[in-house]
């Protein structure tokens, strides 16, 4: 997609591209709205389908976001990034994110929110449900450390906010790394919620600057001492 599209129907379509392709990539609605992308097989080198709205200082100069996206019944693979990617160019904000009945294969990444020091902008209001994983090598993914800047004029001081973010009823089958969740300096995560959320791996997750709320409703915040790992008073658990 170029910047500034709306009411979008992308519907029973197909791509494939090499696995050696690095920087291929699927679906990339940046800086629109009211988009729907279903019934279809997208596979990939690089993203399978990524969502941005602008990069640091020219995103937030420009302001135009990247929302209302449901994205249903469609099958991926992506080699070397993420099958269903938010950021990191999100300068101009994503939100209102929808995902449903979604399985992705033999690929890197599974679902990834990725953004950094200078983007400003925010991620919210992101839901993926039914979602099924066999050989991932990371599931689920959110960073403040990822990507790099078009220049020297960034402003450090612009701080994106990720909040409101939901998985639920997600199953993972030969998961490498269940899921990093990684705030960055200055950069927390809040609002993170895991409803029955199973990915069978042989690591831990991997936990750091996080905010949430505890089952009863108790707010705690920072690290695991000692060792990276997430907790359930981490997130909202029901």
């Amino acid at each position: 997609f170029d910047c500034k599209c709306s009411n979008v129907l992308v519907q029973n379509i197909s791509i494939s591209t090499p696995s050696e392709s690095p920087g291929t990539v699927g679906i990339v609605p940046d800086s629109s709205n009211n988009i729907c992308i279903e019934d279809s097989t997208i596979e990939t080198g690089h993203d399978a389908i990524a969502l941005k709205s602008g990069w640091d200082e020219y995103g937030i100069s420009y302001n135009r976001p990247t929302m209302h996206v449901h994205v249903r019944d469609v099958h991926l693979k992506s080699s070397s990034g993420a099958c269903i990617a938010l950021g990191s160019e999100m300068s101009g904000g994503i939100s209102d994110v929808q995902g449903d009945d979604i399985r992705m294969h033999d690929s890197r990444g599974g679902i990834e929110l990725r953004t950094n020091r200078g983007r400003g902008g925010y991620i919210r209001r992101v839901f993926f449900s039914n979602v099924q994983m066999e050989e991932v090598e990371v599931g689920l993914v959110a960073r403040g450390d990822m990507g790099d800047h078009p220049d020297d004029g960034f402003d450090r001081e612009a701080v994106p906010v990720v909040q409101g973010i939901t998985f639920r009823d997600v199953v993972g089958l030969k998961v490498g790394l269940a899921g990093n969740f990684t705030g960055a300096e200055g950069i927390r995560f809040g609002t993170i919620c895991l409803l029955n959320v199973t990915l069978t791996s042989g690591e831990p997750w991997v936990c750091s600057g996080v905010d949430g709320f505890s089952e009863d409703g108790d707010r705690v915040s920072g690290t695991v001492p000692g060792t990276g790992e997430c907790r359930e008073e981490f997130f909202v658990v029901l």
